[in-house]
């Protein structure tokens, strides 16, 4: 009988060996908005005159490279993207299980409401991510669609995204590779999966990819992106872009499409 009571005794000791490393578990820090999002606003504008006669170059970067790009975070991802954005500036962490929750409930610029959810549980040497979105108003109805899956390293510096194109068509549309190196030092590999076309984006579009960067190889600039993209059906073309996020001015250079290996520049497009 001692002897029972004793393994029994163990037993009650392990298990609250166990609820106690579970009440004391951390949450995971969600990756940052830059891991799925990148910034080309700079060539959204079509204000060329104070470039001279570098427009050429600008408009080429804006055309032919990341116009594709700002069509998919504009008018396919750009739910789930802003959902993520709203989710860890606001959301608290709550122990769900062996993993945690974030929710909020929010409404974007056109009224429309959202419930967004992300899951997040670490799982060996990762932290394995689901976000959730649902929307009951509108046109459309939806609950509970797994937008984002992805995964992070335990320490923040590197993970992926896989995003969907949405609720009524459930492709990966994208992936984003990322990665963090100190405070500044970033990158971010999208790339492109569907071979059908959509949004106005043509099947041609599918393995493009295009890595946005923080570091660049000249000091004048702090920003960079090498695309690699099939140019109107005559194959794929790798282009490299470097610019100052500040003043606007950039280079190009792309030996396909202007013939040599040199930098073409751009002045600031204010």
């Amino acid at each position: 009988m001692k002897k029972i009571l004793t393994l029994a005794a163990i037993s009650m000791l392990l298990l609250a060996s166990c609820q106690k490393k579970e009440s004391e578990m951390t949450a995971p820090i969600p990756p940052s908005a830059e891991s799925l999002a990148i910034d080309l606003d700079l060539f959204r504008t079509d204000e060329t005159k104070s470039l001279g006669g570098a427009a050429d170059s600008f408009e080429y970067v804006s055309v032919k490279i990341v116009a594709n790009w700002l069509n998919i975070f504009d008018n396919i991802i750009n739910v789930p993207v802003e959902a993520y954005k709203q989710l860890i500036v606001s959301a608290v962490p709550v122990q769900n299980g062996k993993g945690w929750t974030w929710t909020i409930d929010y409404k974007d610029v056109f009224n429309q409401h959202y419930t967004v959810t992300l899951y997040g549980e670490e799982i060996e040497d990762k932290v394995n991510w689901e976000l959730r979105v649902s929307r009951n108003d509108g046109a459309e109805h939806y609950e509970n669609f797994t937008w984002l899956t992805g995964w992070s390293s335990k320490d923040g510096k590197s993970g992926q995204w896989q995003i969907l194109v949405g609720p009524n068509d459930a492709e990966v549309l994208v992936t984003a590779d990322w990665a963090v190196n100190g405070k500044r030092d970033s990158t971010v590999k999208l790339t492109y999966h569907l071979d059908h076309q959509i949004w106005g984006i043509p099947r041609l579009f599918n393995e493009s990819y295009i890595i946005y960067s923080t570091t660049t190889s000249d000091a004048t600039y702090d920003t960079s992106i090498e695309s690699y993209y099939n140019h109107e059906g005559l194959g794929f073309w790798k282009v490299n872009v470097e610019w100052n996020s500040v003043t606007g001015a950039g280079r190009v250079m792309s030996s396909s499409y202007f013939g040599d290996t040199h930098w073409h520049c751009w002045d600031q497009t204010d």
